[in-house]
């Protein structure tokens, strides 16, 4: 038998490591609208009325994982969307819960794992708990769409 160890890089701020997208104002891509350091200043968004750069909200962080890396499942912050960006690497697989699934999706993980959620019930929030989306989807099968995943390269 092997230990394995897999690394994992979360919350990189990119103002100061960089992210793969344009910052120079001369580059023609720094103002494309799927840049991701422009978004959250787009026409539209409600991000663009804050006053200060939010490392995570308005600057994007970066994240670098390797073969057998995860994620926790989690609420995002604010209950804002997310946006993933895969510079480079094999193909991943994301799964994601749509907001009509929240409270479904909170149950099963509630259910899963009562103590954990009897001392933290705020749990969601800490980015700690992992499931397998198998466990997921069957418990969330009444909803074809209750569990998503992508496969992107």
């Amino acid at each position: 038998m092997h230990d394995v160890q897999v690394l994992y890089g979360a919350d990189l701020p990119t103002i100061k490591h960089g992210s793969g997208f344009a910052v120079d104002p001369t580059d023609p891509y720094c103002s494309q609208p799927w840049n991701m350091n422009v978004m959250p200043t787009l026409p539209g968004s409600l991000l663009r009325h804050l006053d200060r750069t939010v490392s995570g909200l308005i600057a994007p962080w970066l994240y670098v994982g390797m073969l057998f890396a995860a994620f926790c499942w989690h609420n995002e912050d604010n209950y804002l969307y997310s946006i993933n960006y895969m510079h480079w690497g094999s193909t991943k697989t994301w799964y994601g819960v749509p907001g009509s699934s929240a409270e479904a999706f909170e149950a099963v993980m509630r259910a899963s794992m009562p103590e954990l959620f009897s001392y933290s019930p705020d749990l969601l929030y800490h980015i700690t708990t992992m499931l397998s989306p198998r466990r997921l989807m069957v418990c969330l099968r009444k909803s074809d769409r209750a569990l998503s995943f992508k496969h992107l390269r």
